[in-house]
């Protein structure tokens, strides 16, 4: 378990800083950035030219915020990590078979069971025979994303669809294309 973060007063500052372990202020966002936000340069490694480190910036201050409303509404809604990210894939997927549900989280067979359970007692998922396989079920979400108090698991995934829409289709398509790259390059 990490340490957790506390509030200290620094030597140069008559005020207090925050202090995290792995973690350093970044002056450009005036917050505590996780020390990966750092220039590769800082490590001894071959410097990273500076845009390169403004979009790996941007790319986790996004992964980071998204972290952050997504934890707000898992707590909002008393639902654990695991159950939100099922809840959003049968949501997505519906009528999809507890197989792939459990080959998408990377969990067991009886763990995808043990999850399944719980979200149809909780009533926000229901499970149904197969018509062909009454030994196969399919799973839908019984409530809906968009509508309160749920849509506030992709409350934030729609702020940055709208911003998206709002801007430049050739800049979109530039990022898209961008991004897919570097998904490429990671092997997804």
């Amino acid at each position: 378990m990490s340490a957790p973060c506390r509030r200290r007063a620094s030597a140069d500052d008559p005020g207090t800083t925050d202090t995290c372990p792995g973690r350093e202020p970044d002056a450009a966002r005036g917050k505590l950035a996780p020390a990966y936000y750092r220039n590769v340069s800082d490590t001894g490694a071959s410097p990273t030219p500076p845009e390169t480190s403004r979009l790996i910036r941007a790319l986790h201050a996004h992964a980071d915020l998204r972290a952050t409303a997504m934890t707000a509404a898992r707590e909002k809604l008393q639902i654990s990590q695991q159950d939100a990210r099922a809840l959003e894939y049968i949501a997505l997927n519906p009528g999809v078979r507890p197989g792939v549900l459990r080959e998408y989280l990377g969990i067991t067979s009886a763990g995808v069971t043990t999850l399944t359970d719980r979200l149809v007692r909780r009533g926000v998922v229901s499970r149904e025979a197969d018509e062909n396989d009454r030994r196969a079920t399919h799973l839908t979400a019984s409530i809906d994303l968009d509508v309160e108090p749920w849509s506030t698991l992709t409350a934030i995934d729609r702020e940055l669809e709208q911003a998206i829409v709002d801007s430049d289709a050739h800049d979109v398509a530039a990022a898209t294309d961008l991004l897919e790259r570097l998904l490429g390059a990671l092997g997804r």
